[in-house]
């Protein structure tokens, strides 16, 4: 499966009007576009972190996995979206969306989920778990 680089455009595209203009109105010095590279960095490294922690998963040299795409955004955003001031008693109706993602995450650390071996990964890098221990590598 082939690792891609988290890009602003991928955030942008799962947020609405409504909350892009809201983010301009905030006030922010360059927008909120000028904040997504810090928080896509340290996204970045969230999922690259859950996806190292199972030791059967094999990491591409920078980038997610595609199959963690949509969940990296989504801790991405609600990043963004939750720096908004936000009036007494309002609950994110989002938080679900955001909980799941941090779960799907976990799942993958702890090897419940599968992600494939990144694009050219040569064959021997690739072991069977036996318990927690890789075997048959060569």
């Amino acid at each position: 499966m082939s690792y891609i680089v988290l890009q602003i455009s991928d955030i942008e595209s799962r947020m609405s009007e409504a909350e892009r203009g809201a983010l301009e109105d905030a006030g922010q010095e360059g927008g909120y576009v000028s904040r997504l590279p810090g928080i896509i960095v340290q996204v970045t490294a969230v999922v690259r972190s859950k996806v190292a922690t199972c030791r059967a998963n094999v990491l591409a040299p920078e980038g997610i996995p595609h199959e963690c795409l949509y969940h990296a955004v989504t801790l991405c955003r609600h990043a963004l979206l939750a720096s908004l001031p936000v009036a007494d008693g309002y609950v994110d109706p989002r938080q679900a969306e955001y909980r799941a993602a941090n779960e799907y995450l976990d799942q993958v650390a702890s090897c419940a989920v599968t992600i494939a071996a990144p694009d050219n990964t040569p064959v021997n890098a690739v072991g069977v778990l036996y318990g927690s221990e890789r075997r048959l590598c060569f």
